[in-house]
């Protein structure tokens, strides 16, 4: 079977992803004349593998929306679990049409909230009035991208509700499928309004595969150490509970064929009421075709098994393939599978120690894809994390949440053991994640270096089965430190003005990283809300932009990080980077300091040792390939936009003046002082009306002019006479709310301007 999964693999992915199909196209190859199969075999395989091309295709060609951006009214049938967040519901829906869409709703007032809550039912059919719009595409580099997600689940509209009207909601006629959903939304609930606040986020989480109630504190502490695994229902957790369910059904006197029949029938029961994750189905799948293969009498391996799963997956959505889940789930599965010699040894320390091992060399590349940085210490958290989470943690929650069914009150003697043990871990897991240096930073690997590395991964383990074990480890070492210098040997710099909505941030990266800069930060204004209102995960320029965008080109430092002026659009995201970031130093505008905000940006870079200083006019630095100016302000009086540190820079063949929110005033002081000539502006106060006067642009005589604004911001920046004065004197305008980010790549002295997406 494992040829056979080899095939469609090879099939799907030479339809999806053309370069990643001929890469295993060649494994394929080569593998088949390693083995020398027979004529027909091979060229079985090979129709095999041509049949998967045909189905992903026709696929992703099938797959195409039904609905029109002009409809305002539905009738939609919520079969999914809603999300409430704050006063945001949202979740998948279902069309009159039979399409799949994402619903948002807003709700207006703590009393239909309550209301809905109370009478929301998995399976409700309700009339709604909104407006359709397309999910955003990324428009950062190796950013997160929401449209390619949800298409990949054929879903391609988000629907914004303006209108739902509860009490004519009807439940739809019931069904099992609709009842196993309903059974976990109330399960949920009762652990919501039952379990002590403490225990309900994992609770959650390890029962029903839902990690909503989770702290986002905790879940990035999980993640940064490598256990993040651990918080969803993974093949471990499926193996343990149904291998005790067996043992304990067989122990009680049901013969082995009856336990083995319940199991198939209680196997997809469980996939749903957890929430039918890739991991938890592909575990099921595996144990089921397990049983089938015994009932048969068909002599198959557990690696066939796992090759069989994979096949029917492909077979139903060929673009789960690029789901994270789906791609951790069979990778480690299977280098578990064909490392079973290196499981062979007597102690259970030792086979955890390699198992661990092993999973986490394995999932290395999918990793730093993904999340550009793995945890150096995962191998030892995972080795205390693992047993204590699968042995004792989720038995005792399964335990309480039977009895909080059955016997309540014996849950008065359980709750306070679970909720110190889980508090405890919680505590070290955050105290551990806010240790220095304990994940690596290499940023998503190129392609040719992503092929690279399951060749490398390979020959590690052919080393450690020949227990040379030191040649092994030397090989996984060497890709690493591969990927870790790579950026130091590019001879190429670039600059960024990073797409951060209503807000200025730039970067600036050196040829052969001798020097990265980055210029604000980005960062939006919170508005005051009632407790109801608060959405737990908000978005946050800094985390959810800024940092991933950063790990992704393998930035771990930052040699200067100026921030203009003390407004939230430009100073917003500075923490949660200084957080994240190693900051050299930090340059403000003399005295911005005063306001609350910068205050606490002062405070943290002392917290750290960041060496922070107020930049003035007539400071300058260079490296080998740039120079660079501050052209102001030179008082020490803080004034708001008008003392916006204003920073000239000449690298990469051009001259760069960065304004900040300098407005008229700051403007004409500029060229009373100095007779500037250049050749990139960054337009200043997002293209406000109150700057980049028509005296300005006559002295500076830029080319290129970059404005730094949000989409549908309440402003209306850039402002149309902004505009027709850069349009007027034939000056080329990049927009980030049109554009995206903005780059400029360059050699030497020649470079190219790009927006992404292109």
């Amino acid at each position: 079977m494992v040829p056979i999964a080899l095939s469609s693999l090879t099939g799907v992915l030479l339809a999806l992803h053309f370069a990643w199909g001929a890469f295993f196209l060649l494994l394929l190859t080569l593998h088949l004349l390693q083995r020398k199969p027979s004529l027909p075999t091979f060229i079985f395989l090979f129709v095999l593998t041509f049949f998967f091309y045909t189905h992903a295709t026709f696929n992703e060609q099938g797959s195409v929306t039904s609905l029109s951006a002009t409809q305002q009214n539905f009738k939609l049938s919520f079969q999914e679990m809603v999300e409430w967040d704050g006063n945001l519901m949202k979740g998948e829906v279902i069309t009159s049409k039979g399409e799949r869409i994402i619903a948002r709703y807003e709700i207006n007032t703590e009393n239909e909230l309550l209301f809905l809550k109370e009478n929301w039912k998995v399976g409700m059919e309700c009339r709604a009035a909104g407006t359709l719009s397309q999910p955003m595409l990324n428009t950062n580099e190796n950013a997160f991208n929401y449209r390619q997600y949800l298409q990949q689940k054929e879903i391609y509209w988000v629907l914004n509700i303006e209108e739902l009207k509860i009490k004519d909601c009807v439940p739809p006629e019931r069904n099992l499928l609709l009842e196993l959903k309903e059974w976990r939304y109330n399960g949920m609930k009762i652990i919501k309004n039952h379990f002590p606040a403490e225990i309900v986020g994992l609770s959650q989480a390890l029962i029903f595969g839902d990690r909503n109630e989770l702290s986002e504190e905790s879940l990035q502490a999980y993640q940064r150490l490598g256990v993040i695994h651990l918080l969803a229902i993974s093949g471990l957790h499926v193996g343990f509970l149904f291998s005790l369910l067996y043992f304990l059904l067989v122990r009680l006197g049901m013969t082995k064929e009856s336990t083995q029949t319940l199991l198939l029938i209680l196997l997809p029961i469980y996939v749903i009421i957890t929430g039918a994750s890739p991991p938890v189905i592909r575990a099921a799948g595996i144990v089921m075709i397990v049983i089938l293969t015994k009932k048969l009498q068909w002599n198959w391996s557990l690696l066939d098994s796992l090759s069989l799963s994979f096949l029917v997956f492909l077979l139903i959505n060929p673009q789960v393939l690029f789901n994270i889940g789906f791609q951790l789930s069979y990778i480690v599965s299977f280098s578990l599978m064909v490392s079973s010699s290196l499981l062979n040894i007597p102690y259970r320390i030792l086979q955890l120690l390699c198992v661990t091992l092993i999973s986490q060399i394995v999932s290395i590349p999918i990793i730093l894809y993904h999340f550009f940085e793995f945890s150096i210490i995962s191998l030892i958290v995972n080795l205390f994390y693992v047993p204590l989470f699968t042995f004792i943690i989720l038995p005792l929650l399964l335990v309480s949440f039977l009895l909080q069914l059955t016997f309540p009150f014996v849950n008065s003697l359980l709750f306070p053991v679970l909720t110190v043990l889980i508090s405890k871990v919680d505590e070290l897991s955050i105290l551990l994640n806010k240790m220095p240096f304990i994940t690596l930073v290499l940023g998503r690997p190129a392609d040719w270096l992503l092929m690279l590395y399951p060749g490398v991964i390979i020959l590690t383990f052919l080393q450690f089965e020949l227990k040379k074990w030191m040649k092994g480890c030397f090989l996984i070492m060497s890709i690493l430190s591969v990927h870790y210098f790579l950026p130091y040997l590019d001879s190429k710099g670039e600059i960024m003005f990073i797409d951060v909505g209503q807000g200025d941030c730039i970067l600036i990266v050196l040829p052969n990283r001798e020097a990265v800069y980055m210029i604000d930060t980005g960062g939006a204004i919170q508005f005051e809300a009632e407790d109801w209102e608060k959405i737990k995960n908000t978005y946050s320029v800094g985390k959810d932009t800024i940092v991933p965008l950063l790990k992704s080109k393998g930035i771990r430092r930052i040699d200067k990080l100026l921030l203009t002026h003390s407004d939230m659009d430009h100073i917003g995201g500075a923490r949660e980077i200084i957080n994240e970031i190693n900051i050299n130093q930090i340059i403000i505008s003399p005295n911005s300091n005063k306001k609350p905000e910068m205050e606490l940006i002062v405070q943290e870079a002392h917290e750290k040792n960041i060496d922070l200083i107020e930049g003035r006019k007539g400071d300058e630095w260079e490296t080998k390939s740039s120079h660079f100016f501050i052209l102001y302000p030179e008082d020490d009086k803080y004034e708001g936009n008008n003392d916006s540190l204003v920073l000239l820079g000449k690298f990469g063949g051009k001259t760069w003046l960065f304004t900040g929110d300098l407005e008229s005033d700051g403007e004409m002081e500029l060229i009373r002082q100095y007779q500037l000539i250049i050749d990139v502006l960054k337009v200043g106060h997002h293209g406000s009306n109150s700057s980049t006067t028509e005296a300005f642009l006559d002295e500076l005589q830029p080319e290129i002019a970059i404005v730094s604004a949000g989409r549908k911001n309440r402003y209306g920046h850039p402002h149309p006479e902004v505009m027709s004065n850069l349009s007027s004197r034939k000056i080329k305008v990049y927009q980030t709310n049109l554009d995206g980010a903005i780059h400029y790549k360059f050699l030497g002295n020649n470079g190219t301007f790009t927006t992404y997406p292109p």
